[in-house]
């Protein structure tokens, strides 16, 4: 669906942020980031660029929120029935959030017939088993990196609120990096064991694939092979939208 000069513009929003980019004649023109407490501002830009196309991965807000931002271009919302290069074996693939869904397709898209465990390390960690087929076999949510820390802080009387910069490898020796040991230890474990688990079931070697804001930081510290494509959700939505008539 692609033409010569088509201005089209992907947005990837989350609950902490909304990411953009914006594609001319099929290549990407810029990238953008804002808080999404900075929403006002994030509008004023999508709409000012006066697209023709839109494709929108919402995992932040609800989709009528962003009706009023296009009014004169053609919006996509991603979805299951926009690509069909995955077989999705979720209950009911409508309540699969759509920032999982268009990293499988962009995982799928980058590395063809691959075994992929797919981690997207945001606000929530998911992981998500993809066959080199396309099937989806389903995945985990637990507690991203910042929310274990906060739930800690949060929902005790004495305990600090620690970070991954108080991380050390072994058992910590101050109440901050024993938080940060059993935050950060704890989600690297979960990975691996993961990883593992995907691994032994099956003889292909599985690909350990990371996207989100931590992607860098768990990557450096996993104890197996991985590669860190923070653009894997964005590779969806341009799958998708190669894929559209």
């Amino acid at each position: 669906m692609v033409e010569p000069g088509m201005k089209i513009l992907l947005i990837d929003s989350g609950n902490s942020r909304i990411k953009f980019w914006t594609l001319l004649d099929g290549q990407v023109d810029k990238e953008l980031v804002f808080p999404t407490s900075e929403n006002e501002n994030a509008k004023h830009l999508a709409s000012s660029y006066q697209p023709d196309c839109v494709i929108i991965v919402n995992s932040g807000q609800y989709d009528d929120s962003f009706q009023s931002w296009f009014p004169h271009s053609k919006v996509f919302f991603f979805s299951s029935k926009l690509y069909s290069g995955i077989n999705w074996k979720y209950e009911n693939p409508d309540q699969m959030g759509k920032d999982r869904m268009a990293a499988l397709v962009g995982a799928h898209i980058l590395y063809p017939k691959k075994k992929c465990l797919v981690v997207g390390a945001g606000t929530c960690l998911t992981i998500d088993a993809l066959q080199s087929d396309g099937t989806h076999l389903g995945g985990v949510i637990s507690p991203g990196l910042k929310m274990r820390f906060q739930a800690m802080h949060e929902n005790t009387k004495m305990l600090p609120l620690s970070s991954e910069n108080e991380w050390v490898e072994d058992f910590g020796n101050s109440t901050l990096s024993c938080l940060a040991a059993g935050a950060v230890g704890g989600i690297l474990a979960e990975i691996e064991t993961h990883f593992n688990k995907f691994e032994a079931g099956g003889l292909e070697e599985p690909i350990l694939i990371l996207s989100g804001g931590d992607a860098d930081f768990l990557a450096q510290r996993l104890k197996v092979s991985n590669f860190v494509r923070t653009d894997l959700v964005f590779q969806g939505m341009i799958a998708v939208l190669a894929s559209l008539d």
